[in-house]
């Protein structure tokens, strides 16, 4: 068969040669110019061959053997004809011309062959750098392919048989080196799982000579199916078309792949069901998601927002604070979040609490609707509003209801006194004066009518009691509760010397209270344990604290008389006594007193008590304060 590249090569030749020795003449030409040149302007007696040598050398350093002869001849046939006399002949009329002429042919001919001999031994020394280099290139090729962690297959062209395999080929397709070396490889269809994609792979190899990240399953000798990434090209090696093939094994990227597109689906179908609007703008402002809660919150099709620019889709929309901070969030990319009214081309409004979060895409915008929220704050802000004004209604009525308990107040203290000091006045006259006199009972009904009128004044006194307790600002500061309370018992200690009554009270309580009112609570409890355990041969009264949590709970405790638990819901009652008159005198007004004031003081009391093993009161003062600690 004949080879176009020969038949192309011969033209190519002839015209090398053609250039090679016209240039060769024409730099001996060059030369006899120069020669001229200098003879003018030197003048007579210039060597005929000073210009030629130079040239000759030159030839036949670049061009060889054959040009340098050329240029010998050429400049030999210009001496003679020229140069030497007789000048327009080729004869020679001296014996030193024809022996210049025979030393310089000699020494351009031994020049030329010199020249040729140089030009042969630098071709050989490049043939040989060529050949190291080639070889030094099937090294690297050779150390690249045993080592590559890509699997590398090297095919005959013509029948498709394994030249040569890589260690990553074999350990990828389950196969030894001897199943695999000397094998066709396009007749084993079974490790293709798809034939289709075998057909195609053959097919682009045939007629593009190549074939680019190809992704297809295979088949291992032990049946397990992988995934592969397949590049292959048709290359020439020694002489020979091949087929080099690569194989990477990505069958665990597939399967990252793969769950990756299972955790996205998952997660778009988490946002698409999600009760808040999500959205995501894009860097360039168009929406590039929205979910169905979205679509619910801007009352518009997601299919009608959905790559368009937010700025069209909401006319005016740069001049509110939403834009601002979406615009924040997307250059400083900063998270951002408001409550925002929004009121719909409707005409309609809607409340909404905003999240601008930056993501890669652009920014996400998570929505909330809070319309139902704000219309019920609204109604609680109009409830307050009113509730405001009943208060200041109720507290008119309040202070009028004081003022008329302080003109009650007023009219027991002053006008109901002065008949009661008449008439325990006049009956205690009507006793000195007339008591021998009076006979029968007239006498003990007078000491009644006395008794009588002592008591009411007691009683209007308790009545005046309880009614300052409840009125009045409290005066707020640091009280020492153990002082108050050795002081009352000490003063009950020297009123009856003669009682055994054994007491001890808890050093350091103090409290943040009214110093006034506390005091009363203390000498209403404290004279109630005096009086309550003057029936006990081995009385004992104790004041100490309880501590639960940060609360302080101040305890009353003596082992008197005590009562029935069934009857202390009236315990705290006005007038209220679960005790005979006759067995301990009183009037009931005290605990009733207490309660109020430590009521005032944001506190509660309870008692606890068995009848004939003393009682138990607890209180409490919510505002109180250690000492150093402020108060309210």
């Amino acid at each position: 068969m004949n080879n176009p590249a020969n038949g192309r090569s011969r033209p190519t030749t002839f015209l090398r040669y053609f250039v090679t020795y016209t240039a060769a003449t024409a730099l001996v030409a060059a030369a006899f110019l120069i020669r001229q040149a200098l003879s003018l302007a030197i003048g007579p007696g210039l060597p005929p061959y000073i210009t030629f040598y130079p040239a000759v050398m030159l030839v036949a350093l670049m061009a060889g053997a054959g040009p340098g002869v050329l240029a010998t001849a050429v400049a030999a046939f210009i001496s003679i004809y020229w140069i030497l006399p007789v000048q327009g002949h080729f004869a020679l009329a001296r014996a030193a011309d024809t022996l210049g002429l025979t030393i310089f042919v000699s020494m351009g001919m031994f020049m030329s062959a010199i020249a040729e001999l140089y030009r042969r031994a630098r071709q050989k020394a490049a043939a040989y750098q060529q050949e190291l280099a080639l070889h030094e290139s099937e090294t690297r090729f050779s150390t690249v392919f045993r080592a590559s962690p890509i699997g590398m297959a090297i095919t005959r062209f013509s029948d498709g048989r394994y030249l040569d395999v890589n260690e990553e080929f074999l350990k990828l397709t389950g196969y030894l080196r001897d199943e695999v070396v000397g094998e066709t490889a396009i007749l084993h269809p079974e490790a293709w799982v798809v034939p289709e994609d075998r057909d195609a792979y053959v097919s682009q190899l045939s007629t593009q000579g190549r074939v680019h990240d190809k992704v297809a399953p295979f088949r291992k000798k032990s049946g397990e199916i992988w995934m592969a990434r397949l590049a292959a090209e048709v290359v020439e090696m020694a002489g020979e078309k091949v087929i080099l093939s690569l194989l990477q094994d990505i069958t665990e990227q597939k399967r990252a792949e793969t769950i990756l597109r299972e955790s996205e689906e998952r997660f778009r179908d988490t946002l698409d069901n999600m009760l808040e609007g999500c959205q995501i703008l894009g860097l360039d402002w168009r929406y590039l998601y929205l979910n169905k809660t979205a679509q619910k919150h801007n009352r518009r099709p997601n299919e009608e927002l959905l790559s368009r620019k937010y700025m069209d889709m909401w006319p005016g929309i740069e001049a509110t604070e939403v834009f601002a901070l979406i615009k924040r969030c997307m250059e400083a990319r900063i998270t951002q979040r408001m409550e925002n009214e929004f009121v719909f081309p409707d005409g309609t409004p809607g409340w909404f609490e905003l999240s601008f979060q930056p993501v890669t895409e652009g920014v996400f915008i998570l929505s909330q609707d809070i319309t139902e929220r704000k219309q019920a704050e609204e109604e609680v802000r109009k409830l307050n509003a009113e509730l405001e004004q009943r208060i200041e209604k109720r507290t008119a009525e309040l202070e009028a209801a004081n003022k008329e308990l302080e003109a009650f107040a007023y009219a027991v203290s002053h006008d109901l006194r002065a008949p009661l000091r008449a008439l325990g006045g006049f009956s205690h006259a009507l006793m000195e004066d007339y008591g021998s006199k009076l006979t029968g009972e007239a006498g003990v009904f007078l000491e009644q009518i006395a008794l009588a009128s002592r008591r009411m004044g007691e009683l209007i006194d308790g009545l005046l009691t309880l009614s300052r307790s409840t009125r009045g600002e409290l005066q707020w500061e640091e009280v020492d509760l153990s002082a108050h309370a050795e002081l009352i018992l000490a003063e009950h200690a020297k009123a009856e010397p003669s009682r055994r009554v054994t007491w001890t009270v808890e050093p350091g309580l103090k409290a943040r209270c009214d110093s006034r009112l506390i005091g009363a609570v203390l000498a209403n409890l404290l004279d109630n344990a005096w009086k309550y355990t003057g029936g006990t041969a081995e009385a004992t009264i104790d004041f100490y604290a309880e501590h639960r949590g940060d609360e302080q709970i101040y305890c009353v405790v003596d082992n008197g008389a005590g009562f029935d638990m069934r009857h202390a819901a009236r315990l705290f009652q006005p007038f209220q006594r679960l005790h005979r008159q006759d067995e301990f005198p009183g009037i009931g007004i005290g605990l009733a007193t207490v309660q109020r004031i430590v009521n005032r003081h944001g506190g509660t009391i309870r008692a606890t008590a068995a009848p004939g093993k003393g009682a138990m009161f607890r209180f409490s003062l919510s505002f109180q304060s250690n000492l150093g600690e402020e108060g309210p």
